[in-house]
């Protein structure tokens, strides 16, 4: 008998014994081999670019019209000031809130020759740091257009409500409530920006409210946002909304409501079925 049959029978005399089947050899794995000049069909994928975020910006800073608190500045007012960053070669922090007690809100800065006054206002020019997670936070919420921005500085000379004078510019600061509402994002890491124009805007709110139509036909671009009681007629008249009973009318409604048991509907709730509509505005 030879060794193999030796140790096959071994194993069914001791799994008798212990009243058991026999274990089973495991089956060896097949190994398929690809001959060399078969066709074997091998499919790219294309990895997309993830898009790149320096943390660059461009940004209108301020202006020369009057801010919150009434005052604004000449159109003078920086020249001296951004002399004197350029001449120091110093950049300027970029700040979340005017906070110079953290540097945890130091996210970023303006590079000397960042600076830029044009007719129109105060231009900036830097780098907010996105390597960490409140620069790339504020970043973001910049894109949005959920921040705005304010300058730090101090005023050596005014007349009245006009700083015609900038002695410092200390900071720059991404703030959720800026002094000048005015204040705009141009540009973030090279997508340009498209906020809404303001002569839209005046388009949208006299299309809700129905505002701003001269008697000949023409439009006439109202100066701010329409009055409540201007949007509450137009939905009364396209209506979204019931229209208020008034004094005359109200004791009939409600004896014809209890008669016939609506009550509860007559009490300051339209009969007629409810349209439910959004408005951006």
């Amino acid at each position: 008998m030879t060794t193999a049959a030796t140790d096959i029978a071994q194993r069914e005399r001791l799994a008798g014994l212990m009243g058991s089947a026999p274990p089973r050899p495991r089956p060896r794995p097949v190994r398929k081999v690809v001959p060399a000049d078969a066709d074997v069909g091998i499919k790219l994928i294309e990895a997309k670019p993830t898009e790149e975020i320096t943390g660059e910006f461009l940004a209108k800073v301020s202006d020369f019209e009057f801010d919150r608190e009434g005052e604004r500045f000449h159109r003078d007012a920086f020249d001296s000031a951004i002399a004197k960053v350029k001449r120091e070669s110093r950049a300027v922090p970029l700040l979340y809130g005017h906070d110079q007690r953290s540097t945890s809100s130091i996210i970023g800065h303006v590079p000397p020759e960042g600076w830029d006054v044009k007719a129109d206002g105060l231009y900036a020019r830097g780098v907010i740091d996105t390597t960490n997670a409140v620069g790339l936070r504020i970043y973001k919420m910049l894109q949005k257009g959920a921040l705005s921005w304010s300058v730090g500085f101090a005023v050596s000379r005014r007349r009245g409500k006009v700083l015609e004078k900038v002695s410092e510019l200390y900071e720059l600061s991404v703030v959720p409530v800026p002094a000048n509402d005015r204040t705009r994002t141009l540009k973030l890491a090279g997508v340009e920006d498209t906020p809404p124009d303001e002569e839209d805007q005046r388009q949208r709110f006299a299309d809700l409210s129905g505002e701003g139509t001269d008697a000949g036909g023409f439009f006439a671009i109202p100066t701010g946002p329409p009055s409540h009681t201007a949007l509450h007629d137009r939905l009364v008249r396209e209506g979204i909304l019931a229209r208020p009973l008034d004094q005359a009318n109200a004791a009939s409604y409600y004896e014809d409501a209890d008669r016939n048991g609506d009550r509860h509907m007559a009490e300051g709730k339209s009969m007629a079925p409810i349209r439910v509509t959004t408005f951006d505005c």
